[in-house]
């Protein structure tokens, strides 16, 4: 687990292994840290390490995401800034 602390924008990120997940000892131990950052005003992130390959769903979402820009692009050609 790493913890990545964002003074200037008030996050508290937590980086979770999926071996880190397992262990219930650990995230138990953790609440009382959180609750912690939570009344300082900062806000809790917690990212999970996931099953999938990287590079192919980074592919995709690249994919995605350029088709969702090329129609955006049209409707205005067509349609102006609405």
């Amino acid at each position: 687990m790493i913890l990545e602390v964002y003074e200037n924008k008030k996050f508290a990120c937590y980086w979770f292994t999926r071996e880190d997940l397992e262990d219930r000892a650990l995230l138990e131990s953790l609440i009382p840290e959180q609750e912690e950052w939570n009344k300082k005003g900062y806000r809790v992130c917690e990212f999970h390490s996931g099953t999938g390959d990287i590079v192919e769903l980074t592919k995709e979402l690249l994919v995605r995401t350029k088709e969702v820009l090329a129609a955006k692009k049209v409707k205005q050609e067509l349609y102006g800034d609405n």
